[in-house]
């Protein structure tokens, strides 16, 4: 990761994941009680910060939170344009094969 784990979960989550994550940080006193996304984020976080306290961990989500209607490449929009990129790049190789020749090797 190398921008701010606020950042990190913005680019790799979506605004609905993360409000489900912090309902179940704010429901648990445990971060071993973590499941699913929230795991996942409780791993990134003790990489990146060195803690998985509950607290700590709600904190950035709730960074997160804070500046994901303003941040430009969250993970919606990424999907878009990796979607636009697959397809152009599919379009692109659909002409270039009508315009290959065919050459027979034989012995």
């Amino acid at each position: 990761m190398g921008c701010s784990l606020p950042v990190w979960l913005i680019e790799n989550f979506t605004e609905d994941e993360l409000r489900g994550v912090l309902t179940q940080l704010k429901k648990t006193t445990s971060s071993a009680k973590l499941t699913g996304i929230a795991a996942g984020i409780r791993e990134a976080h003790r990489k990146a910060k060195k803690t998985v306290r509950v607290g700590e961990i709600t904190k950035t989500v709730e960074a997160a939170l804070e500046m994901y209607p303003g941040h430009v490449g969250n993970k919606l929009q990424r999907e878009e344009i990796r979607k636009k990129e697959s397809d152009g790049r599919a379009a692109y190789i659909k002409e270039k094969r009508k315009h290959q020749t065919v050459i027979e090797l034989t012995r």
